[in-house]
């Protein structure tokens, strides 16, 4: 209808079997986007806000204070990507490295990649 609006949310997800993505989107639909939305907004407010930097450049706040950490949780640790293409963080200092950022913020995320680096194979 003219003037109408409709929201929509989709959610991803991944099961072993068809019975069990069933399940799963069942569940997951139980809980209202608007609430998992907020969840994921408290999250990342909670991890990115342990740091503030303050200083006479707006920009390098945001950089330092959320842009930096943001980036090394979502793109190094979890994506193996890298903010520059063609770099895949997969040799043993970047593993090692590429957490840094986190050991203030998130220690159990950098402590859990350090176990995993030393780990044997």
């Amino acid at each position: 209808m003219p003037g109408e609006s409709v929201e929509r949310s989709f959610l991803l997800g991944y099961a072993n079997d068809a019975p069990a993505a069933l399940q799963l989107a069942l569940v997951a639909s139980a809980v209202a986007s608007t609430y998992r939305l907020q969840q994921v907004r408290d999250y990342w407010n909670q991890l990115l806000g342990t740091v503030t930097v303050k200083t006479p450049d707006p920009l390098f706040d945001a950089m330092v204070n959320r842009w930096l950490s943001y980036q090394a949780v979502s793109c190094r640790l979890w994506a193996k990507a890298a903010f520059l293409p063609g770099r895949g963080a997969t040799g043993y200092r970047d593993q090692l490295q590429d957490p840094c950022p986190t050991v203030w913020t998130a220690p159990q995320m950098l402590r859990q990649q350090i176990v995993l680096c030393v780990a044997p194979v």
